[in-house]
């Protein structure tokens, strides 16, 4: 039997098993509260994100895989509003791995999503692909540059265009942050770095774990980076908070931490811009010792911040439980905060660890809490409901075997109390014309070729740049693999890695190229003739 008609045959065993709830592995589904898990037998299923439909059903994005955890497939399952399948869709090639990491859905039940794709790189390219309401493809494109880049968050923009933050986006393992606008009709109409190469020295490593677009219509990041425990002893550096504030033109306008902030070894995964403030959620790390042994804990980190990114107040949210991961936030209409994480009773600081709920004030006083022992929260793991309540998303169990895992989602109120199931027989999919069936979408996705790059190379063709890296000149020479140089005209450009060119001129076959007032970094070399790239390579500029 086809791993095809397995997951078709599968699917159809989960509709069953759904109905008959008692048969799951995780904890049952209750039948007066709001609690559901999806998942086939057998199978490793984590939901990593969840968004509110306009007919108030959920979409519920889950990375899937039915052979090891690293076989992943994308099950994208529709709901109705008391978390019973209405349809799916599995973003399955046989030939192709696609993972998923983030979605978003417009009100016109419009979805959008990003991740990795091997399609053409068996490292992994950026995807990002759109599907209609009917939950049929529209377009799917990959953006390519260099080795190990995958999408990890997009966001739908008030102007209806995409906003999508890839990680890796640079060779040799540099985490060069980029965010990218996409057009609904997936072209690439700019991109920038985060932080871009050499602007701070004093920040390594800068990794985002989520942005917001906010009211000014720029964009906070918030996540890690690395900062030197001593600008002396450049080897020696500390996990630090990081927040990076820039505006509508990624221009930067503020960023955190300009100096070493000895109190906090963390991550800051997610913020909130409110009450004319931004709101921020993580944790940091704290070593303690028993007996001869050292542990890593978790504890929650609040803090609260102006518009020009100055402190105004941060604590440590205070809760009877030992490991605090904050990972989601988000507001209520009584104006309090709902903060998910991940928590633990263990002294150690070691799993499970579980899903936890607090409701707190503005000043992150703990107002009421939640503690569900079935699974824990992952990735996207919060969203709010069209009905005010809120969906909180994962896995169960909480404590991962790898043998078999499901995709867990409750549903509170903003009390923290379970939600009721609904009797009151709403309407689905309204906006699309015909009955939404339970199939596949194939995976195949077109390279973008909006940054600069015209479609098409000829393997022919090889680009010789000597010496590579470089500091003044170098010498690039076009060769012809089946014999000889290569012979006739063509331009030679110099893109840098927003896609800008840097310098065109016309070429033959060999040429002399003065790098000396570049910048240093990575940039890209092409030989194209006719709208045709002959050849291209990377050129590093020191």
């Amino acid at each position: 039997m086809s791993r095809l008609s397995m997951n078709i045959k599968a699917i159809a065993i989960l509709v069953f098993v759904l109905s008959g709830i008692n048969n799951l592995p995780c904890f049952a589904q209750k039948n007066e509260i709001w609690q559901r898990t999806y998942g086939i037998p057998d199978r490793f299923d984590i939901i990593y994100s969840a968004k509110s439909s306009y007919d108030h059903g959920y979409v519920v994005g889950i990375n899937a895989s039915s052979e090891t955890p690293n076989d992943y497939f994308i099950w994208l399952v529709k709901t109705d509003i008391n978390g019973n399948i209405l349809w799916s869709k599995s973003l399955y090639n046989a030939d192709i791995l696609i993972y998923l990491a983030s979605f978003d859905i417009d009100e016109n039940g419009e979805i959008i999503l990003t991740g990795q794709i091997n399609q053409y790189d068996e490292w992994g390219d950026v995807f990002i692909m759109r599907l209609n309401a009917c939950g049929e493809k529209v377009w799917c494109k990959v953006i390519r540059y260099f080795n190990m880049n995958y999408g990890y968050r997009v966001k739908i923009k008030p102007d209806g265009n995409y906003a999508l933050y890839t990680r890796y986006a640079a060779p040799q393992g540099y985490k060069a942050d980029k965010l990218w606008i996409i057009d609904t009709a997936g072209n690439n109409l700019s991109s920038f770095y985060i932080v871009p190469p050499g602007t701070h020295p004093n920040i390594g490593d800068p990794l985002v774990e989520d942005f917001i677009i906010t009211s000014d219509q720029g964009y906070l990041f918030s996540g890690s980076c690395y900062f030197p425990l001593d600008t002396l002893n450049p080897t020696m550096w500390r996990l630090q908070h990081m927040l990076v504030k820039v505006d509508s033109l990624g221009n930067g306008q503020w960023i955190r931490p300009l100096y070493l902030d000895t109190n906090h070894e963390g991550v800051i995964p997610n913020t909130i811009e409110y009450l004319d403030k931004y709101f921020a959620v993580g944790y940091d790390y704290i070593l303690s010792k028993q007996r001869s042994s050292t542990f890593v804990h978790f504890s929650a980190y609040n803090g609260k911040f102006d518009f020009s990114g100055n402190l105004l107040y941060e604590t440590t949210l205070q809760t009877d439980t030992i490991v605090n991961m904050l990972l989601g936030l988000k507001t209520t209409a009584d104006g309090a905060l709902i903060q998910a994480a991940k928590i633990s009773h263990n002294l150690t600081g070691g799993p499970p660890r579980v899903l936890g709920l607090f409701k707190t004030d503005t000043a992150f006083n703990v107002l009421v809490s939640l503690e569900n022992d079935t699974g824990s929260v992952y990735n996207e793991c919060i969203t709010s409901s069209i009905d005010g309540k809120f969906l909180i998303t994962g896995y169960c169990p909480p404590e991962s075997s790898y043998t078999e895992v499901d995709g867990l989602a409750i549903k509170v109120n903003s009390d923290l109390q379970y939600d009721s199931l609904y009797s009151f027989p709403f309407v689905y999919d309204s906006l699309c014309p015909f009955p939404i069936l339970t199939d596949t979408i194939d995976c195949d996705c077109d390279i973008i070729t909006g940054y600069g790059e015209p479609a098409g190379t000829e393997e022919r063709y090889r680009l010789h740049i000597f010496p590579n890296p470089a500091a003044e000149k170098v010498q690039v020479r076009l060769k012809d693999v089946i014999g000889g140089n290569a012979i006739g005209g063509g331009k030679l450009i110099l893109y840098d890695l927003f896609g800008r060119k840097i310098l065109t001129r016309d070429f033959r076959k060999e040429t002399e190229v003065d790098v000396s007032a570049l910048y240093a970094g990575i940039y890209l070399l092409a030989v194209e003739r006719k709208g045709r790239i002959l050849a291209r390579e990377k050129l590093v500029v020191l």
